[in-house]
């Protein structure tokens, strides 16, 4: 008895998931993504100003979390220059 050919046809499953948003970032992904020193990231967890969960071994943030906790950086104001 012959074997069935495979076949060559490719079925999409969906889009990339490159076009979907992350929902979480490791912390090396968070530091990339932010411009944020990855020690500084881990200082803000250990304070409790940041909040990481646990997935496996690995630190996660949730995007979220991650936003809101840019947002509450103090702002630096320019001085204005004398006239």
């Amino acid at each position: 008895m012959a074997r069935p050919k495979k076949s060559s046809v490719i079925i999409p499953v969906g889009p990339p998931v490159s076009d979907f948003p992350s929902l979480s970032f490791s912390l090396k992904q968070a530091a990339s993504v932010t411009g944020v020193a990855l020690w500084h990231l881990r200082s803000a967890i250990w304070s409790g100003q940041l909040i990481a969960h646990m997935a496996g071994k690995k630190q996660i943030v949730l995007r979220a979390d991650l936003e809101k906790w840019l947002a509450s950086q103090p702002v630096i104001h320019r001085r204005r220059r004398a006239a």
